[in-house]
């Protein structure tokens, strides 16, 4: 602990060296000082990030989001996009398909000729799915996309010159239902010419993966000893947001709303602590520190803060007084190895939830979004450089020169997208006032992926959400299974100090491949196909979760 301190010691000194202009957001600050003081963490990132892309390319996204995306951009780059925007509820109907069911199965219509001012009705498209719509087959005349909801009404989607002077649109419905696809010539014309339109469904969801949060409240004063409604309100902003059932949403301009994506995440209060006692989720710690700067003492109970509970089964979240004008900061993925007692989130008390002492224009629980974002591996939309070489490494946010505040009108361009539509100052991930933030993108979901079947994977197999079960021998019943070997050729061994009831054993993608109810302490089973599983155990009182890897 005494080197723990001189470390963190040193930091202040080093942080209370740096000159930072104002920001809402301390991670980027407090990575790079991490990084000063401990040079092998830039080597760690490297892998990190290699890592995680190698595991997107590896899954089944249909045909692989990030690299699909990559290389939608990778074909634009050179265009100079038009300056049009989405066009108006006025084609003439062609005719009706239905939406694929199987992935990577195409529909399209028959004759698959769609003219310029015509528009198709793809029935029953499934919340959650993600289809390909495009016209990028056929290269006959400069197409635009635009989707509203069958009959009319607000327009969800748009999109211009993504392949050349074609279009394409990674569509994921918010609600199930039948989809009017317009197509037009640029801009928003109508033609006689035929256009190829082709939807496929790229991804279906994997199962919800719900976070135990623990909210350690670090205060000096009542005011900062905030309450638990204001805490459980933020939880609710959390469970919205990482589910994509904002109501704001709805205030999304069309040309992002198309690539809004649902990461599958919710987020609980946690139930029980980590000895497996009865908890609300909420730690109370007075401090005498008047306030605490973005250098992690607050995650230290011998530095006037609180330690964090075990980093991988719990999201920790500090609420304290923040030093100057930051309003969160997070710690990335990769300093979990090395730094496991500081991981987490810290919010200024004033910038918690949305009642109690939430601050406008922040009182919208953007911030623990935000940061949370960060948790989970997303960097600034705008790559934390002021220039247009710097990208937050997902392919299907526009390029941004910096970062951006307040409320813009749309379109709100800058240098680095200085065409319809700009920037996404919508996207969780910039600045702007927390009503001007509203959504994360399928790129950005993806990349959140990668991270909760890597570094996080403990949160799968955390019993954090589960309610203690009072009245029973439960809590002195603790259950010890052991498989081995781990990783496995194929044959796994099961060792119990309590008779097994069932076990069960799902694949990444919560895919059901294994059950069996032996009734045995020690038993053996075989996987022939190679990959990352998790195993389900579960005994007349208890349950555990553990990953099996077989090569």
């Amino acid at each position: 602990m005494k080197s723990k301190i001189l470390k963190l010691l040193l930091f202040q000194l080093f942080y209370s060296s740096l000159v930072y202009s104002q920001e809402r957001c301390g991670t980027y600050q407090l990575e790079q000082s991490m990084l000063l003081l401990n040079p092998r963490l830039r080597t760690i990132a490297f892998e990190n990030e290699q890592r995680n892309k190698e595991w997107t390319q590896r899954q089944n996204f249909g045909k692989n989001i990030e690299s699909n995306l990559t290389s939608g951009m990778e074909r634009i780059k050179n265009i100079t996009p038009s300056t049009q925007s989405l066009c108006g509820y006025n084609n003439s109907y062609f005719t009706t398909i239905a939406a694929p069911s199987i992935l990577n199965q195409t529909t399209s219509p028959s004759p698959n000729c769609t003219y310029g001012g015509e528009y198709i009705t793809v029935t029953n498209m499934i919340a959650g799915n993600i289809y390909q719509i495009s016209t990028c087959g056929l290269d006959i005349f400069d197409t635009q996309l635009t989707i509203y909801p069958e009959g009319g009404g607000q327009a969800v989607a748009h999109n211009d010159d993504w392949c050349g002077a074609q279009s394409e649109i990674y569509f994921n419905p918010t609600i199930s239902g039948n989809y009017d696809i317009l197509v037009n010539e640029y801009d928003c014309q109508s033609n006689t010419l035929c256009s190829s339109l082709d939807v496929t469904l790229f991804y279906s969801p994997r199962p919800i993966l719900t976070i135990p949060v623990v909210v350690h409240v670090v205060y000096k004063n009542s005011t900062e000893n905030i309450s638990t409604a204001q805490i459980q309100s933020q939880i609710d902003v959390l469970n919205r947001d990482f589910r994509r059932l904002n109501s704001d949403l709805n205030t999304t301009p069309a040309a992002f709303r198309g690539t809004s994506d649902d990461p599958l995440i919710e987020f609980c209060l946690a139930e029980r602590d980590p000895d497996g006692n009865v908890t609300n989720g909420i730690t109370r710690t007075f401090t005498s520190s008047s306030n605490f700067p973005a250098n992690n003492f607050v995650k230290f109970t011998s530095l006037g803060g609180e330690d964090a509970w075990n980093s991988n089964d719990y999201l920790n979240l500090w609420v304290c007084d923040i030093q100057g004008s930051l309003l969160g900061y997070a710690q990335f993925p990769y300093m979990l190895s090395t730094d496991p007692n500081t991981d987490g989130v810290v919010i200024d008390y004033q910038y918690l939830g949305t009642i109690g002492t939430a601050t406008s224009p922040f009182d919208l629980g953007r911030t623990a979004t935000h940061e949370v974002g960060h948790w989970l591996n997303l960097r600034h939309i705008w790559g934390d450089e002021p220039n247009c070489a710097a990208d937050d490494s997902i392919s299907d946010t526009p390029l941004q020169s910096q970062s951006t505040s307040g409320f813009p009108a749309f379109p709100f361009t800058d240098a680095c997208s200085p065409n319809y539509p700009g920037v996404m100052f919508c996207n969780y991930m910039d600045y702007g006032d927390d009503a001007a933030l509203t959504m994360f993108t399928t790129g950005q979901a993806a990349r959140m992926d990668a991270s909760i079947f890597n570094e996080r994977l403990g949160l799968w197999s955390s019993l954090g959400c589960q309610t203690v079960i009072t009245g029973s021998s439960e809590l002195n019943q603790n259950l010890e299974i052991y498989l081995y070997p781990n990783p496995s050729a194929g044959i796994v061994n099961f060792s119990s100090n309590k008779e097994i009831k069932s076990i069960e054993v799902t694949d990444i993608l919560g895919k059901k491949i294994f059950t069996e109810e032996p009734n045995q302490t020690h038993f053996s089973i075989t996987l022939n196909n190679k990959g990352v599983y998790f195993v389900t155990v579960i005994t007349n009182l208890n349950r555990s979760r553990k990953k099996l890897v077989i090569n």
